[in-house]
């Protein structure tokens, strides 16, 4: 009944969070402890998860459950669909091409593939959180200088000034939402940048969605992440 009642906010105007928090309860509250209880007893402790949920892999391998690849879910994307997937990518950080819609509520356009990446560290999710938000530990792990904000609407420059952006949305801890882009782009081309930080049995990992980088600039950018910027979280993390 309360999932109906739910169903009932949303066609009301509510997104699918507000809904459900509305009703007094977690934007997500599922809990997968059962779920990897009937798994340990089937001796399946090293599995491949079909989902985009990254939270879902923090929690089964927390469970002591080993998430060794998370297969994504491709979903097309309808008019029916479209407000629903743009919620679940921001408000929950979820893993999905489906993100596009992001690109589709603004230009109507096809958009570029997006960049998914996931990349774990032996540190925690706080640190590695704060290690990108914070303007020191920002320049430090990457060799450039940067401004970061930690305020929503808050504007950053970073890489010695090669980039800029904004903050949508802040997550203490959890994630990061920020509009994003190159400064020798068109003032007009923007993508969109999601960092979900998640803890694992093994310490912490961060997932990354990018989406609508600007085609000439895509493959770049795709390479650039784990080349300037997880190969220097690694290496400060290191010292």
């Amino acid at each position: 009944m309360n999932k109906l009642r739910a169903y009932e906010l949303q066609d009301g105007g509510m997104d699918t969070v507000e809904a459900n928090e509305s009703l007094g309860f977690a934007a997500d509250a599922r809990d997968y402890e059962f779920p990897a209880k009937i798994l340990k007893k089937r001796g399946a402790t090293r599995i491949r998860l079909l989902s985009n949920n990254p939270d879902k892999i923090r929690q089964l391998e927390s469970a002591g459950i080993r998430v060794v690849e998370r297969v994504p879910c491709q979903p097309r994307l309808s008019k029916i669909s479209r407000a629903y997937l743009q919620t679940k990518s921001i408000r929950w950080g979820t893993c999905s091409r489906a993100v596009r819609a992001l690109h589709y509520l603004r230009t109507g356009g096809a958009g570029t593939p997006v960049i998914q990446q996931t990349v774990r560290f032996r540190t925690t999710p706080r640190t590695l959180f704060a290690m990108y938000r914070d303007s020191k530990k920002h320049s430090k792990s990457t060799g450039m200088s940067a401004r970061m904000s930690g305020k929503v609407g808050g504007r950053f420059r970073a890489f010695k000034g090669m980039l800029e952006g904004k903050n949508l949305l802040i997550v203490p801890g959890r994630q990061i939402v920020q509009l994003w882009r190159a400064t020798h782009w068109k003032k007009e081309d923007w993508s969109i940048l999601i960092l979900t930080f998640s803890r694992i049995a093994a310490g912490a990992q961060i997932d990354l969605v990018h989406v609508e980088c600007r085609l000439n600039d895509h493959e770049g950018v795709r390479e650039g992440w784990p080349k300037y910027y997880w190969k220097g979280l690694k290496k400060y993390l290191a010292k």
